[in-house]
């Protein structure tokens, strides 16, 4: 699949455009010329409210086209789903399910999802009596969760409004993927009932030291348009009238509408903060590599 991708990306196939940051700011710092797979793509960091971004990134139709062709084989490692990862997202929906339940408890009738895949995290849902619908643009995935008695749909947010508003909407690891994510969030409102909630799940910066042992290039993909922290998280959800009320930094998250933007304060400092903590990575990480593995010599 890499060699796949880079064939298409040096004939031409494969284009790429400018990625602005949401703060419309222009001054930035490279972090990284490279991804986790050699991709040569820039990621750079807003100096003015610490977003990462990918910078150039794909056109709309050559992201179409990546999808469809190699996204699922290239960091997922199949292009169809088996029946132990679907269990797995069955799992992953009931700590979505426990995440939201303190906000929204007997509440949550109607739950759709964004991006749902083949529909695991839906099923826990279903399974604790939700009205549950899901959009997504693999048709295999969906083929597999409507076999598991799923109501699925090939497409984006737009084709969930037939089915009215919902009391949850689920965005899990899919907004880092959002080239536009404020415009994309501003739609997403139509579909959250008066009262209801924005649940958004991402792989947050600050936890590369946990899940990437301290290595920022093993954290980065070419295929993630955004890269956040719960702080630049809540500032664009902010921009786009939503207001959070829970969080942390795997990234978890619960929002509330706002009729208006929200302020997120702390922001203008974010820059400098996410600065220090990945150059605390970037050195913990030569020095483990310096480092002997004592558990091997003891060995």
């Amino acid at each position: 699949m890499f060699h796949s991708v880079t064939n298409k990306i040096i004939s031409g196939e494969y284009e790429f455009e400018k990625l602005h940051c949401t703060c419309g700011n222009e001054n930035d710092i490279l972090l990284s010329e490279i991804d986790r797979y050699g991709f040569e793509i820039n990621t750079l960091m807003c100096k003015n409210c610490g977003l990462i971004r990918t910078d150039p990134y794909f056109t709309d139709t050559t992201l179409s086209k990546f999808y469809d062709n190699e996204y699922r084989p290239l960091y997922v490692g199949m292009d169809t789903y088996s029946y132990d990862f679907f269990l797995d997202q069955i799992n992953l929906g009931r700590d979505i399910y426990r995440f939201v339940d303190e906000f929204m408890g007997k509440k949550i009738a109607t739950v759709y999802e964004i991006g749902c895949g083949a529909g695991g995290i839906l099923k826990y849902f279903q399974e604790r009596k939700c009205e549950v619908y899901g959009s997504d643009l693999g048709n295999e995935y969906l083929k597999y969760g409507k076999k598991q008695g799923l109501k699925l749909v090939h497409g984006s947010a737009e084709e969930l409004k037939k089915f009215g508003k919902a009391d949850l909407v689920i965005l899990n690891h899919v907004i880092e993927h959002f080239k536009n994510p404020v415009e994309y969030l501003k739609k997403i409102r139509a579909l959250i009932k008066p009262g209801g909630m924005l649940y958004v799940g991402a792989p947050g910066i600050k936890i590369i030291p946990e899940l990437y042992k301290y290595d920022l290039l093993f954290y980065l993909q070419n295929a993630h348009a955004y890269h956040y922290t719960l702080n630049t998280l809540s500032f664009v959800l902010g921009q786009a009238g939503y207001r959070l009320q829970k969080g942390n930094e795997r990234i978890q998250s619960v929002f509330t509408l706002s009729e208006k933007p929200v302020i997120v304060e702390g922001t203008n400092h974010e820059y400098k903060r996410i600065l220090r903590r990945l150059r605390a990575y970037e050195l913990i990480y030569k020095i483990k590599k310096i480092l002997p593995d004592k558990s091997k010599i003891a060995k």
